[in-house]
């Protein structure tokens, strides 16, 4: 096992240092590199596939994946390291990592799936060769031992320590043995007493006041034994004793073993159902046909062990620890005259899109189609595309990458000074979080809407708690028609108050937000000599003049003239998505601007302003289509991209949910290419 775990480590350290391609990079001096493509305008020319993702599972899909395929869900996850988002999304392969504390994380899970399906009853469910009655109890077998001096002894004055430390009682008419005992599972246990009486006694046996057995024991009496049934929990096991009055007996201890194995003689029923747990979950874990000699390998790993709850505990480890189960590696198959292309195959395909729609394994229509080599027909794909898109995972899915784009998951972790907004606390920051989900939901899926209207609707499906930080009425979730002031996605109270801080708003972070996220325009850091200290908050001040002091810095200047405008336009909502018209007794002054659409400052007044403004612009839908990209192929776009994202924003004009489908149609999503040097 340990050889093992260390070549893990090695290859798991391997695919990380490829940061997201077989191959990543440009091509060599010659510059013969295949990506390039021969019409930039064609989504379908063969050049316009990057390099291979060799991706990971971000913890969300291997969580994802765990409950699917092994029926199961474990705490033992959260050792798993947080993904990194130095890309905005948990999937992005180029900051993705490998590391020991990786090993160790996805060792333990593997470990404790397999206790999981002993215990949950997911193994019997999940392999019809593995019946409940041929498996070992949920809790492993142990043997817990109390020596006589531990136990409880009545009566106290009988009790006696002879000088070689054996415990005794004598002469009373009736004496009492308890301990208290905690029995880990349902399951049957053994009970054994070693009494030692120098004269005839009885001893009555009793779990919880209920008697079970009786024992006669006399001089010499070896030890004595008796099973008993129990539900679990803790019990209090007593041994009555009457005949003493005229003699004594040795307490040496009690011991209570279990739960026991009833089926531990089923040997050839237990290998029956080990070979039945590997053909069913292999190849649905490593999302392929299982080969015969990984076959060989894991039941050989059982048959080591000598022990079927090792043994299987040792093939899960080796499933769950598998790269093929950790990593999305895609090889291809090499197409014909096109040097360093290969288009993926069927499996492949089937879990990029499973995992691109569900972030979870193939279902079984795509794993049936995958069988029989039908998912290269690009109208067989695009069925399982729209079917999936239409499903109640991709909802969950579509909900994740807006959460990302946008940062709305990081709401449960921001804070409110409660003098300023009592109202702030766990409930609404959920609240909140559920409305944008709802939002999301209702305008991609149930109304088809297209970015435009995402920026824009009118509408939106409160509860009541979060009706009142719209300003509308509603207590169940109906829709309901927004305020003059506010319109779609921008004015989302949720995304108000995750772009603000603590005490105020931030016109800053708010600006950023909205020009390297939903613009995609990317804003070079700040010089490294530069301090940067914000401007001290200040309740007699509108945040507006604190800001408009601090960006006036000569120093600050340049980059502040392409945050501000947005920022300051956004000042017509507090930090927890109000919509307000005064601040620190004087009118709010939302006048702004989006420079990077070419709107000057001033000319804008109000979020719902900027947000129609973003709506009509190109940068808005490339950018959007740009991000669906990156979440969608898991790994950064680069110069062979351009017609995928072209292909992506321009079903973008239909709705929302045609472009995410549309990716699945492009050559980058079915295809690899390696970039190619000189000489080979």
């Amino acid at each position: 096992m340990k050889a093992r775990a260390l070549s893990l480590v090695a290859l798991l350290l391997a695919l990380a240092a490829c940061r997201g391609g077989l191959l990543d990079g440009p091509a060599g001096p010659s510059g013969h590199d295949p990506r390039r493509p021969t019409d930039p305008t064609d989504p379908t020319d063969p050049g316009h596939a990057a390099v291979a993702s060799v991706r990971r599972l971000s913890v969300h899909e291997l969580r994802n994946s765990i409950a699917t395929v092994f029926g199961v869900e474990s705490d033992a996850i959260d050792r798993v390291p947080p993904d990194r988002r130095d890309f905005v999304f948990d999937r992005i392969a180029q900051s993705q990592t490998a590391s020991a504390v990786h090993i160790e994380a996805f060792g333990a899970l593997g470990r404790a799936v397999a206790e999981s399906m002993i215990t949950s009853g997911a193994l019997s469910s999940r392999v019809p060769a593995c019946p409940a009655e041929i498996l070992p109890p949920a809790a492993a077998s142990a043997t817990t031992r109390y020596p006589g001096g531990g136990m409880a002894l009545a009566p106290t004055w009988a009790v006696h320590t002879a000088t070689s430390g054996r415990v005794y009682l004598q002469y009373p008419e009736e004496a009492t043995l308890t301990v208290s005992h905690g029995f880990p599972s349902a399951g049957r246990y053994r009970f054994t007493a070693e009494l030692d009486p120098n004269v005839a006694v009885n001893v009555v046996v009793s779990v919880d006041g209920r008697a079970i057995t009786t024992w006669s024991l006399g001089p010499s009496s070896p030890p004595q034994t008796v099973e008993l049934e129990h539900a679990g929990g803790t019990a209090i096991l007593e041994l009555r004793v009457t005949g003493l009055q005229s003699g004594l007996m040795y307490v040496d201890g009690a011991s209570v073993e279990g739960p026991l194995d009833p089926g531990a003689a089923r040997t050839a029923e237990r290998r029956a159902c080990a070979e039945g747990f590997v053909d069913t979950i292999a190849p649905l874990a490593w999302r392929r046909p299982l080969r015969v000699e990984d076959r060989a390998r894991l039941l050989a790993l059982y048959d080591e062990a000598g022990e079927f709850r090792d043994g299987f505990r040792m093939i899960v480890e080796a499933i769950v620890e598998s790269p093929r189960h950790l990593y999305l590696v895609e090889i291809g198959e090499p197409v014909a005259d096109r040097e360093g292309h290969h288009a993926l195959d069927d499996w492949e395909l089937a879990s990029r899109l499973s995992y691109l729609a569900c972030e979870s394994p193939p279902d079984a229509m795509l794993r049936a189609d995958a069988a029989r080599h039908a998912l290269r027909d690009p109208e067989v794909l695009a069925s399982h595309a729209a079917r999936l898109f239409g499903s109640e995972c991709a909802e969950a899915t579509v909900v994740r990458f807006f959460e990302q784009w946008l940062g709305l998951d990081r709401l449960p972790e921001v804070n409110r000074d409660p003098t300023i907004y009592p109202e702030w606390n766990d409930d609404l920051r959920r609240a909140l979080r559920e409305d944008a989900s709802r939002f999301f939901v209702e305008m991609v899926f149930r109304e088809r809407a297209g970015l435009d209207a995402l920026y824009t609707a009118r509408r939106a499906w409160p509860s009541a708690q979060v009706a009142a930080i719209y300003g509308v009425e509603s207590a169940d979730g109906s829709e309901v028609a927004l305020p003059e002031a506010r319109a779609g996605l921008l004015t989302l109270p949720a995304l108000m108050a995750v772009h603000a801080k603590p005490y105020e708003t931030s016109p800053v972070h708010r600006g950023v937000f909205v020009v390297e996220r939903l613009l995609c325009q990317h804003l070079p850091p700040p010089p490294a000599e530069l301090d940067i200290v914000p401007p001290v908050f200040d309740p007699s001040a509108t945040t507006r003049e604190r800001w408009s002091r601090h960006s006036s810095d000569s120093s600050c200047s340049y980059c502040h003239r392409l945050i501000d405008p947005v920022g300051f336009a956004m000042e017509d909502f507090d930090a927890i998505g109000r919509h307000r018209t005064m601040e620190a007794g004087e009118p709010i002054d939302a006048r702004g601007g989006a420079p990077a659409l070419g709107v000057g400052d001033g000319s804008i007044e109000g979020t719902r302003a900027l947000a129609e403004a973003i709506a009509s612009s190109e940068l808005a839908a490339d950018c959007f289509a740009r991000q669906w990209t990156r979440f969608g192929l898991g790994r950064l776009e680069d110069e062979g991209d351009e017609a995928t994202i072209t292909t992506v924003r321009d079903a973008l004009r239909t709705s929302a949910i045609d472009a995410m489908v549309a990716l699945t149609r492009t050559y980058a999503f079915t295809h690899r290419v390696e970039p190619i040097t000189e000489g080979e």
